[in-house]
């Protein structure tokens, strides 16, 4: 089975319910979570795969919060990677801060379906081109060039959420549903000292949620995603990388989670994602784990 780490959706909470249910004043939620992956092929530009020649390995340390301003109309997230980690098995490895976003979104409908529009702001905290150190040889240096922490540009995002619980009472389920869409416009960075623009990109998701309204199973919702991003940069314009940050970043995955209250607002969650169809990324299935709080 071939997956990918879908980067810029790390940056949207476990529980994508959390955007399209905008939280009251004072109100919020956070969590904290480890990601991890490692894989010898590569999605490449064409949306072939072709096998690398070492093995590729990247771990993220991940936080979201979110807060309500005012109610119904301001909730303001935050999502960030405050640790990434990119290797190539016996040749180097590059470590440090990632890329962050902020987002504000204002809930338009409330009832009895939830509607909702925000923006997301992309900021790039990260290292999108390492260096191996003032000595280090040209071959060392290209490797480090090609394990970036961050992509290096500016980008905006403007969604769109729609969002629905129902069952429960006469049904045996409880379940919720959002489906979601953005644009992501893009901008360019600057690269060994060239500027290189990046194209814009299509975002999309749609999540179910389920869970038994029985003592303790009330406190576990089970989830199932399909969700992506599509480019609009020609093939010969994409990335050839394996970090998924490069231009041209594309993929179609599904994902499957678990997220249970532990007690008090404290809670864990699970999630696993694999890809059908990407380009300009590692092919490899994605495990993040973690803590929630939510108050």
């Amino acid at each position: 089975m071939r997956g990918a780490l879908i980067l810029l959706l790390c940056l949207v909470p476990t529980l994508a319910r959390a955007q399209a249910w905008t939280r009251d004043a004072g109100a919020g939620y956070v969590n904290v979570t480890v990601s991890g992956l490692s894989g010898t092929r590569l999605y490449n530009p064409d949306f072939t795969t072709s096998e690398l020649a070492t093995r590729y390995s990247q771990l993220t340390v991940g936080l979201y919060g979110e807060v309500g301003i005012i109610d119904r109309w301001l909730t303001l997230t935050l999502s960030s990677e405050l640790l990434r980690r990119n290797a190539l098995s016996e040749q180097g490895a590059t470590f440090g801060l990632g890329d962050a976003k902020l987002g504000l979104y204002s809930g338009l409908v409330t009832g009895p379906f939830r509607l909702t529009v925000g923006v997301d702001v992309g900021l790039p905290l990260g290292d999108n081109s390492p260096s191996a150190g003032p000595n280090a040889d040209p071959e060392a240096e290209q490797i480090a060039r090609s394990l970036p922490t961050g992509d290096g540009e500016l980008d905006f995002e403007p969604r769109v959420l729609f969002g629905h619980g129902f069952g429960g009472g006469a049904w045996p389920l409880q379940h919720y549903v959002v489906a979601s869409v953005g644009y992501a416009v893009r901008t360019s960075a600057t690269v060994q000292g060239v500027r290189q623009p990046f194209a814009d990109a299509f975002t999309y998701q749609l999540e179910l949620g389920t869970k038994l309204p029985i003592f303790p199973l009330d406190r576990i919702w089970i989830t199932a995603k399909f969700f992506g991003v599509e480019s609009f940069a020609d093939n010969e314009d994409a990335a050839m990388g394996a970090v998924g940050l490069g231009n041209g970043v594309t993929f179609t995955s599904l994902g499957l989670g678990l997220n249970a209250e532990i007690y008090g607002g404290l809670g864990v969650l699970v999630q696993v994602d694999t890809a059908v169809r990407a380009r300009s990324i590692i092919a490899a299935i994605p495990i993040r784990g973690g803590l929630s709080y939510t108050f």
